[in-house]
């Protein structure tokens, strides 16, 4: 039998990170922080293509950084995601 599945809607956080010299070259920072969006703006754009999720028009970020352990940039992502309702096969 299916059944209709309840809507819910989470705040959602995803982050990519990558390693970068410590050069203190900022064009090359800044284009590791272009490769990191880039990578957030596929993620919204595969979710939006599964139809699984209402359409997500835009996310909040923030970059970090750590040159304390290691020389890392960090792109920290956020958005609402909403499911779609659908049919689910029930257990």
């Amino acid at each position: 039998p299916y059944f209709q599945a309840d809507v819910r809607t989470r705040q959602v956080q995803v982050g990519f990170a990558d390693a970068i010299k410590f050069d203190h070259d900022p064009e090359k920072t800044l284009d590791k922080v272009e490769e990191l969006l880039g990578m957030c703006r596929e993620l919204i754009r595969r979710m939006n293509a599964s139809n699984l999720w209402a359409q997500i028009d835009a996310f909040n970020y923030q970059v970090l950084y750590n040159t304390q352990d290691g020389n890392l940039v960090w792109v920290l992502m956020d958005f609402n995601a909403t499911e779609l309702p659908g049919a689910c096969v029930e257990d």
